[in-house]
């Protein structure tokens, strides 16, 4: 009994070896993990599928070739490599073997001592892994080229905006502050923030975010003094799973094209004020044309006369007008009929031909028409600043005058004047008073 007790204990402990063994050899086939074993003397024992597969070799192949100079054909590569065999320490180092095809890999090995003195090494194939480093470093490279030669302000942010990432060079001159302030506090670019501006662009950038876009238009103020608009623009990156986690912007200094705008809108509203300036202008031209309308010829003299001042005063914007006539000697004016004030303030009073405004006006051109014919030679007079006419009612601050004839060899002129500056062009004049037959203007008194 006891014979067949040891019997048995001896069977299944060389079933537990052998499924201990049966583990090991199909995790030293099938872990995606090169495995080398060297005895003391530096002579290749076993390899892996995955150091096969890796390097191209088998087993056997590699039994009849010196590997390490098949793999490290570079004499100095191969010394360090068995150098690191040599001292088999619990470290990673990187190699760069040739394969049987001629392809270089990237590979980083660990090199453990057994009690043997054999050498037992762990490697991996971190070609892939190093060709994305590479690749990421390129591309970090192009980044750095765009980021760090444009105008524009690139920026990167934590989803909270409360560490930058990264800023571009231009900041320092767009914003007039040091790139190395803005990762020591990121919230600095604030300061130089328009204090009008400030509150708008703060909730703009740092309230109510949930990594959706945000976008402002703002002044900043830099150290000289100098203001720059500028348009800031950020957006969210997102992650795998499709939630921000840091955001991008661009801030862009706009300061030429708001002066462009602004410019334009100043030339559009001048234009609009020069239309409107002409529109006024023509309509005062139209109005011109009703003050001698057909239906004129139906009134009686002193009617005709004073509505043709009515209308004068209207069309000019004056305060008055009114009407003298050459006597039958042709030396004097004598007012005939008014507008604006009273008509007997006016009825005494002469003017000599030549003198004064009116009688300047009268003068004309100062001779007959051809053909002996009276008045018609008269023309528009050019007024420059006249001798005092003694008279008892306003002087015109702005005199308008044209000579007529008047039948008979008497010449007439007709004069309107305001005491008041005359409205700008454009605009609407007010209501003239018509005061001919003895009444006073609303609001003024007449002079004596």
């Amino acid at each position: 009994m006891r014979e067949a007790k040891v019997i048995a204990e001896r069977q299944a402990l060389e079933d537990a070896q052998r499924r201990e063994r049966e583990t090991l050899q199909v995790i030293f086939d099938t872990i995606p993990v090169m495995i080398s074993v060297y005895d003391g003397s530096g002579r290749l024992r076993r390899v892996n599928r995955e150091w096969e597969r890796a390097l191209g070799w088998t087993f056997e192949e590699a039994q009849q070739v010196d590997i390490l100079a098949e793999a490290y054909p570079d004499p100095g590569e191969r010394r360090r490599v068995v150098e690191f065999m040599r001292h088999a320490e619990r470290r990673w180092a990187d190699f760069r073997p040739r394969t049987r095809d001629g392809r270089i890999i990237d590979t980083s090995w660990a090199r453990y001592a057994l009690s043997d003195g054999a050498r037992i090494g762990f490697g991996i194939d971190i070609t892939e892994r190093k060709q994305a480093e590479a690749a990421l470093r390129e591309s970090e490279a192009r980044f750095r080229q765009v980021t760090e030669n444009i105008n524009e302000v690139f920026w990167l942010a934590d989803l909270d905006n409360t560490e930058m990432l990264y800023v571009s060079p231009a900041y320092g001159h767009v914003f007039g502050r040091s790139c190395d302030s803005v990762y020591r506090e990121p919230r600095s670019w604030l300061e130089a923030v328009h204090p009008e501006d400030r509150e708008r662009v703060r909730e703009a950038f740092y309230v109510n975010r949930d990594g959706r876009e945000m976008e402002a238009t703002y002044r900043v103020i830099r150290p000289d003094g100098s203001i720059r608009w500028i348009h800031d623009r950020a957006f969210g990156i997102r992650d795998v799973s499709g939630q921000p986690y840091r955001f991008a912007g661009v801030a862009e200094d706009v300061t030429a094209r708001k002066q462009a705008e602004e410019e334009r809108a100043r030339l559009l509203e001048s234009e609009t004020r020069a239309r409107a300036e002409a529109e006024a202008a023509l309509e005062r031209l139209r109005a011109i044309d009703t003050i001698t309308d057909s239906a004129l010829v139906h009134l009686g003299l002193d009617d005709l006369l004073h509505e043709l001042l009515a209308r004068l005063r209207r069309v000019l914007d004056a305060d008055s007008a009114g009407v003298q006539l050459v006597d039958a000697d042709s030396k004097t004016l004598y007012t005939r009929a008014v507008d604006g004030f009273r008509y007997q303030d006016f009825r005494s009073i002469r003017v000599h031909l030549g003198k004064g405004m009116s009688g300047r006006i009268a003068a004309g051109d100062g001779g007959p028409a051809p053909g002996g014919r009276e008045g018609r030679g008269r023309r528009v007079g050019v007024l420059e600043p006249a001798a005092p006419v003694h008279r008892r009612g306003p002087e015109a601050a702005a005199p308008r005058g044209r000579p007529r004839g008047a039948g008979g060899g008497a010449g007439a002129a007709a004069g309107a004047g305001a005491r008041r500056p005359r409205a700008a062009e454009g605009a609407v004049a007010p209501p003239a008073h018509r005061a001919g037959r003895g009444e006073t203007p609303p609001g003024r008194r007449a002079a004596r």
